[in-house]
C-alpha cells in the first residue's frame, strides 16, 4: 500500500512531508511560496494563536477564501486548532453570507475585513498571519471521523446546502485521485478554480496526499501571467474547468495556446462536462498531454476518472470507477439495482462520502441510504466504462455553476407585468458556457421591459440571470396543469435557436425576435 493511502487527514499528509521533504514546494500563489516545512509551521503558528484567542473545539469558522497560499494556511489552521472550516467566497453578498452562517451555525469569521458588520467573533486574517509565530511543535492530528469541513454547494435547488465532511472523507477524495496513477510527487500543478469550490479542495487534497506542489491562481489568468507562473515554478500540469479552457483557447488563438501549454504532462478537467468536439480539438492541439476528466460531487469526491483519448472506444464515456470506490445503478425509486445493461441512477459508497447536509436531515435522508450516496445522474455501463445519460432533473449547468430554473422563476414571477414564466437550460449558442438559462414569459398590459431587467438584477446573482428572454402568448402545460419544460425545450430548438444564431451579429431583442 502506498504511503498516501494510509493518511487519515490532510494535516497528517502535510506534516508527514514537512518531516520527509521539508524544503520541497508545497503551495504558492505567485507572491507567497511555502515549502512543506514552512506551510506546516505557518498552519501550526496560526492554530496556536487561534486557540489562545479562545477558539473552542468544534467551533464553526467561516473563512473568506481568496486565491492565496496564506489563506489556505489559515484554513488548515482552523482544522488544526480543532475547529470546523467553512470556506466562503470573498465576493459573497449579504443574503448568501447570512444563509451560510445560519446553516453552518458559524460563530467565528476570519476575513480581510468585517464588511457585513456581523456579530460573529471576527478575526482579521492579515493580522492573524502577521502575529502567528513559528512554532516548532506540530498539533495533534484531527479525529478522522469527526466533522472537519463544511463546503457549500452551488445551490442546485435554489439554496446551497452545507456538505459536512470528516477528515477521513476529505483526504480520501484526494487518495482516490492519486490511486489512478497519473500524478507523481514531482508534479507542479496549477489550480485555476477558486478556493471555496469543491473542485479546488479535491485537487489540493490529492496533491498534499502525494506530496507534489500546487500553484494557486485566479479562475482566469492572462497569457502573460500563465507564462510567468509556468517559467517560475516549472508547472507541468493544470487543473481547470471546461469553460476556462475554452476561453483560453478563444482568447489566445491556437498557436499561442499550443506554445504556452504544449509542455503539460496532464490537464485535469472537472466540475462540468466537456463537449465531444472540444475534446477532439484539444487532443489535436496538444497530442502529448494527458487529458484526464474527473467526476464526483462535493458530497462524494472523485469517484470516476477517464483519460480522454480519441483512439479508444471510451472517448464519450464518463470513465471508470476509482479503485476502492463501490458503485451501483438503481431504479427510479432507488429500491433495487437495475438489470445489467440497463440505465439507472448512479450511487457510490466509500470513505469519501459526506456525513450529511448541515441542518438539513430531510435532504440528507434523500441522498444517503445505508452509507450510499445517491446522485441525480442517470448512467449505464458498457465494457467496464460508465456512460452518463444526463441529470434526472432540470438543473442548468453554466460553466460548472449549477442553476435552478425554479429559483429564476421565483424571482421573476413577482415582477410587475409578468403573468407566468418558465425557465429551461439550452446549449450555449456561443459554445463557451455549456448551458445557458433562457426565460419564457407571458405579460399583461402593465409589463415594462426596464422593470423586468431591474427585477433580474436585484434578485439574482449575475451568472443566474437568463441570457435570453422570450415573450409568448401562452406557456405549454401538461394534463395536470404543470408547466411542460420538455415542450419549452422543443419550442426553443425548433423555432428560436437558428433565428438567434443568425441574428447574433445584429442583436436580439427581449422578446426573442431578430431586431
Amino acid at each position: 500500500m502506498p504511503q498516501f493511502a494510509k493518511f487519515t487527514s490532510v494535516l497528517e499528509a502535510v506534516f508527514y512531508y514537512a518531516s520527509q521533504t521539508p524544503c520541497k514546494l508545497a503551495v504558492a500563489d505567485g507572491s507567497v511560496s511555502y515549502s512543506y516545512d514552512e506551510f506546516a509551521h505557518c498552519i501550526c503558528g496560526c492554530a496556536l494563536l487561534l486557540q489562545q484567542q479562545g477558539l473552542a473545539p468544534g467551533s464553526k469558522v467561516m473563512i473568506e477564501m481568496d486565491s492565496t497560499a496564506s489563506c489556505l494556511a489559515v484554513y488548515y489552521a482552523v482544522i488544526a486548532a480543532g475547529g470546523v472550516a467553512v470556506p466562503i467566497s470573498n465576493k459573497l453578498n449579504l443574503p448568501s453570507f447570512t444563509h451560510i452562517q445560519n446553516i453552518s451555525k458559524a460563530n467565528t469569521l476570519i476575513a480581510a475585513d468585517n464588511k457585513f458588520a456581523t456579530s460573529l467573533n471576527f478575526i482579521n486574517s492579515d493580522e492573524l498571519l502577521a502575529k502567528a509565530g513559528h512554532t516548532g511543535a506540530f498539533f495533534n492530528l484531527p479525529d478522522p471521523h469527526a466533522l472537519s469541513e463544511i463546503l457549500f454547494t452551488s445551490g442546485t435547488t435554489g439554496k446551497s446546502k452545507g456538505v459536512m465532511l470528516n477528515a477521513l472523507a476529505c483526504i480520501q477524495g484526494g487518495i482516490n485521485t492519486d490511486l489512478i496513477g497519473f500524478k507523481s510527487s514531482a508534479d507542479v500543478e496549477l489550480l485555476t478554480t477558486p478556493l471555496y469550490h469543491a473542485q479546488a479542495h479535491s485537487t489540493l487534497r490529492a496533491n498534499f496526499a502525494i506530496g507534489c506542489s500546487s500553484i494557486i491562481s485566479s479562475s482566469y489568468i492572462s497569457a502573460e501571467v500563465l507564462q510567468n507562473l509556468t517559467e517560475r515554478y516549472h508547472i507541468n500540469a493544470i487543473n481547470i474547468v471546461p469553460t476556462a479552457l475554452k476561453l483560453w483557447l478563444e482568447d489566445l488563438g491556437e498557436q499561442q495556446f499550443i506554445l504556452l501549454l504544449k509542455a503539460l504532462k496532464y490537464c485535469e478537467i472537472g466540475a462540468a462536462v466537456l463537449e465531444e468536439k472540444h475534446k477532439k480539438h484539444l487532443l489535436d492541439l496538444l497530442p502529448n498531454t494527458k487529458f484526464v476528466y474527473n467526476y464526483g460531487a462535493t458530497e462524494c469526491s472523485r469517484t470516476v476518472f477517464n483519460q480522454i483519448s480519441s483512439s479508444h472506444d471510451n472517448f464519450t464515456a464518463l470513465g471508470k470507477l476509482t479503485p476502492g470506490v463501490q458503485m451501483k445503478l438503481l431504479n427510479e425509486n432507488c429500491t433495487a439495482e437495475v438489470l445489467p445493461g440497463t440505465a439507472g441512477r448512479l450511487a457510490f459508497k466509500g470513505k469519501m462520502v459526506m456525513l450529511g447536509y448541515a441542518d438539513n436531515p430531510e435532504a440528507t435522508a434523500e441522498v444517503i441510504k445505508d452509507g450510499w450516496y445517491l446522485t441525480k445522474d442517470l448512467a449505464y455501463i458498457k465494457n467496464g466504462f460508465i456512460y452518463l445519460l444526463g441529470r434526472i432533473d432540470d438543473i442548468i449547468n453554466l460553466g460548472g455553476e449549477k442553476i435552478s430554473p425554479s429559483e429564476i422563476e421565483n424571482a421573476v414571477q413577482n415582477c410587475a407585468g409578468i403573468t407566468e414564466c418558465g425557465c429551461i437550460g439550452v446549449n450555449d449558442v456561443f459554445g463557451i458556457l455549456g448551458q445557458i438559462p433562457i426565460l419564457f414569459y407571458c405579460k399583461d398590459k402593465d409589463f415594462n421591459e426596464n422593470e423586468l431587467k431591474e427585477c433580474l438584477r436585484s434578485r439574482l446573482d449575475r451568472y443566474k440571470r437568463p441570457r435570453i428572454l422570450i415573450c409568448l402568448k401562452d406557456l405549454p402545460h401538461n394534463a395536470i396543469g404543470k408547466l411542460d419544460r420538455k415542450k419549452l425545450s422543443e419550442l426553443w430548438y425548433e423555432q428560436y435557436e437558428n433565428s438567434f444564431k443568425q441574428s447574433m451579429h445584429t442583436g436580439f431583442s427581449l422578446t426573442g425576435q431578430p431586431s
